[in-house]
């Protein structure tokens, strides 16, 4: 069974280190190398607002620096991903559950998702679709499968299987992986932004999730990973 090599796992290092946002590198480096969550907690601390929600492109196709449930949700589950509890020094995290408890405005429901910057139009969320990444069928198997007792698992073993294998030979050589679509062609300039970040985004979820499938050749599996 094809596994992600030294070599490639050493290609993706160096990106997420030298390319992708720190926030992205400080998840990588607690996740693989057992370091302390504290940068990870300062990193996350720079896309939280001062109603106690997540903005600022913590999502990377939302290029709003308000606050949204969304990016909220996100700055949340990279939290609970370091194990910490809450309090002192996570004591931000308990004001992003208080953003979410309170009522919702339809802004921060449905506005929020199409802005491009704090003062554009709008942008729709998505756009046109890579059609050349769909070829593979259920390129988003893995995705949809982060880890192996996730319940879509047990039902799709061949084409998950199949779409591993898909992931590891498409690795660009510069150690990332591209997103399957793009709304450049509206919104050219923060699209190069948003992929940029992207980039780092699903590189370090391709890389957590393939670890927690042991599709990391042994010799590079001696780095240490936790599942987010």
């Amino acid at each position: 069974m094809q596994g992600l090599s030294f070599k490639q796992l050493a290609r993706a290092r160096g990106f997420l280190l030298t390319e992708a946002r720190p926030l992205d590198g400080a998840l990588f480096k607690h996740r693989f190398e057992a370091e302390p969550a504290a940068q990870v907690l300062a990193e996350l601390g720079r896309y939280q607002n001062a109603d106690g929600g997540f903005g600022q492109a913590l999502e990377p196709d939302l290029r709003t620096t308000s606050s949204s449930p969304l990016c909220t949700g996100i700055g949340l589950h990279h939290f609970g991903g370091t194990r910490m509890p809450f309090g002192s020094p996570a004591r931000g995290m308990s004001c992003a559950t208080g953003f979410l408890l309170r009522p919702l405005t339809p802004i921060d429901v449905c506005g929020e998702w199409f802005r491009a910057t704090p003062t554009s139009t709008r942008t729709p969320r998505g756009g046109t679709p890579n059609t050349e990444a769909w070829r593979v069928p259920l390129i988003t198997v893995l995705r949809i499968t982060l880890r192996p007792e996730a319940v879509a698992a047990g039902s799709r073993h061949n084409n998950l299987r199949r779409n591993v294998d898909y992931v590891i030979e498409t690795q660009a050589s510069t150690g990332d992986w591209e997103p399957t679509g793009s709304w450049g062609a509206v919104y050219p300039t923060e699209w190069e932004q948003a992929r940029q970040e992207w980039r780092g985004c699903l590189t370090l979820q391709m890389l957590t999730s393939l670890h927690a499938h042991g599709r990391i050749d042994a010799e590079a599996r001696s780095l240490r990973a936790t599942p987010s």
